[in-house]
């Protein structure tokens, strides 16, 4: 997470992570961070990363995440987010009770369904390209990054700051592009932890049937 700054322009933080997010001493800081980045005006992301394994009671979760995001103008969670955090609902209502705490743009990611974004009463539903997947890890960074690339690249984050809806055709190009972002991650992350096992093998001195065993192991792992 990025915090408030007197750069030029609009600041854009993001906010990921479930430690920071949820539990103390991070959690307060994070709202804090939140409060005074949207008191400047800037653009306010918000991804809630759900981790069950490291989390509170799910309703104490679902009722902070609800105060982080009335504080968000934009706001993504993949579909295991909205089954830990709204169980009975399906994506439409799920997007709805977001909306509900005033976050202008909800993207609502799912492999199967397809990626869900929604401003206003317009939903998009645009399917993410099949690739090879090597590794997960990043991709929904990757996505909220992108998402946020299109917002600035479209000269829209001003409409949104004001409580403007964006168009179904602008809420596509945004998730397409994300969804390319996020799909070139997926294919290339397991190639770059690969070269970097081997480097910091060699580097270390290993032997090269170490460096061959350790490189078959992470392949394992990764698929």
């Amino acid at each position: 997470m990025s915090g408030p700054s007197s750069s030029a322009g609009h600041v854009h933080p993001q906010v990921t992570g479930p430690s920071a997010l949820w539990l103390e001493p991070g959690a307060e800081a994070v709202r804090s961070c939140l409060g005074e980045a949207e008191r400047v005006g800037a653009l306010v992301t918000l991804d809630p990363n759900i981790r069950p394994a490291v989390l509170p009671d799910v309703g104490d979760v679902r009722h902070g995440f609800h105060e982080l995001a009335a504080m968000a103008d934009v706001v993504e969670l993949s579909a295991e987010d909205a089954a830990y955090l709204y169980p009975t609902l399906g994506p439409a209502d799920v997007v709805e009770r977001i909306q509900e705490c005033g976050v202008q743009v909800v993207a609502l990611t799912d492999e199967n369904r397809g990626n869900l974004i929604a401003s206003g009463e317009s939903r998009v539903v645009v399917r993410p390209p099949r690739v090879p997947v090597s590794d997960t890890i990043g991709a929904g960074d990757t996505y909220m990054g992108a998402q946020i690339h299109q917002l600035l690249s479209c000269g829209r984050v001003e409409a949104i700051k004001q409580g403007g809806d964006l168009a179904p055709e602008e809420l596509s190009a945004i998730c397409s592009f994300a969804n390319q972002a996020a799909a070139i991650t997926n294919a290339r992350w397991k190639r770059r932890r690969r070269r970097t096992l081997l480097r910091g093998s060699r580097r270390a001195g290993a032997p090269p049937g170490c460096v061959g065993a350790a490189a078959y192991v992470e392949d394992v792992i990764t698929r």
